[in-house]
């Protein structure tokens, strides 16, 4: 029985775009995978003592999750106090001040990298 307006069959051409664009997905998490794990065997060499920190590593290394966990705690904030919440009044200066808290952690982390910056 055909049917009408819509075709169940897929062309192998389909298929071979989808397979191409699974690859090219599941390499790009392979990739960041392990980057994360190199990041966090090279975290814990250093702090085993087993190899010498190179503080712009450290400081690359740590600026992504900062910079994510204050994106992550503005949001929260902005849910928590924002327009649904008790103190709507209260959520831009919780957000500013969670702002500036993530930029001062990262210039510190910078300036502790390089002292001359």
């Amino acid at each position: 029985m055909a049917s009408v307006g819509h075709s169940s069959l897929v062309t192998n051409e389909e298929q071979s775009q989808r397979g191409w664009r699974e690859l090219a997905r599941d390499a790009g998490v392979n990739v960041v995978a392990n980057l994360i794990a190199a990041a966090i065997i090279y975290l814990l060499a250093v702090a085993g003592g087993y190899l010498n920190a190179n503080p712009w590593i450290i400081a690359g290394i740590l600026t992504p999750p900062l910079i994510l966990a204050g994106v992550a705690a503005m949001l929260y904030a902005l849910a928590l106090l924002g327009r649904w919440g008790r103190w709507p009044w209260l959520a831009l200066p919780v957000v500013l001040l969670v702002l500036a808290g993530t930029v001062v952690v990262l210039i510190y982390l910078h300036k502790w990298a390089d002292p001359t910056w």
